[in-house]
């Protein structure tokens, strides 16, 4: 898998055991991760909009979705 030590550093923080989908290549786990803290933590109330942690997450995601694909 093609994670940069940044991405890992910031996805670290929030995704509960990273280090075993970076092991198992899990691409497509993280990136369901990363989805659910988009929508969890980084939309607005009314579910419209994406805050600014939530646009620093989409970023990631598709950051790391274009490096493994």
């Amino acid at each position: 898998m093609k994670i940069s030590e940044e991405q890992k550093n910031f996805l670290g923080k929030y995704v509960e055991n990273l280090d075993v989908f970076i092991k198992k290549d899990d691409v497509n786990g993280i990136l369901d991760k990363i989805d659910t803290l988009i929508i969890v933590k980084g939309m607005t109330d009314d579910q419209e909009w994406l805050t600014p942690f939530g646009l620093e997450l989409q970023k990631l995601y598709d950051e790391i979705y274009y490096q493994n694909s």
